[in-house]
């Protein structure tokens, strides 16, 4: 009779996230920069199995006001090295200021369930712009109209837009 002693392995799945080819790690954050008032932006994540089992995706949720799920899961069982993606859209709102909102993507990940993200935007209102014209010519702010000399008691029209 023999007796062994070793490991038994027994093949896992590893849920990776990605946004433009860079990993996110689990708890991470994405910033999706500055939107203006009115607008949207969507943004696309990438989902890969790079363990040597499958890997099954469940559960996708997003929070936070003006985040949503704009495009679900295209598949929710990966085989390893298999790619899904999904995408989010922050609908900016009408008033300027931060906006804050979470990713939570469930799997059968072990150690990653859920795999969670934080988001982030800046929401910016823009500023008017005045422009004056004196016919075809650009008044400059704090600049000076010149006029003509005219005889006393005569009018003068002039047009600005």
């Amino acid at each position: 009779m023999f007796d062994l002693d070793g490991t038994v392995f027994v093949p896992q799945p590893e849920i990776e996230v990605l946004r433009d080819g860079s990993v996110i790690s689990d708890g991470g954050s994405v910033d999706l920069g500055t939107v203006t008032t009115g607008e949207s932006v969507t943004e696309t994540f990438t989902v890969r199995n790079d363990g040597e089992a499958e890997l099954t995706l469940d559960n996708l949720a997003v929070s936070g006001t003006g985040f949503e799920i704009s495009s679900g899961l295209g598949d929710t069982s990966l085989a390893p090295a298999g790619t899904t993606t999904f995408t989010i859209r922050f609908n900016a709102g009408d008033t300027a200021g931060d906006a804050s909102g979470d990713i939570s993507l469930g799997s059968n990940d072990d150690d990653e369930n859920p795999f969670d993200i934080s988001l982030s935007a800046d929401v910016d209102v823009p500023q008017p712009e005045i422009e004056v014209l004196a016919g075809n010519s650009l008044v400059s702010d704090g600049g000076t109209l010149e006029i003509n000399p005219i005889a006393t008691g005569e009018a003068v029209t002039l047009s600005l837009t």
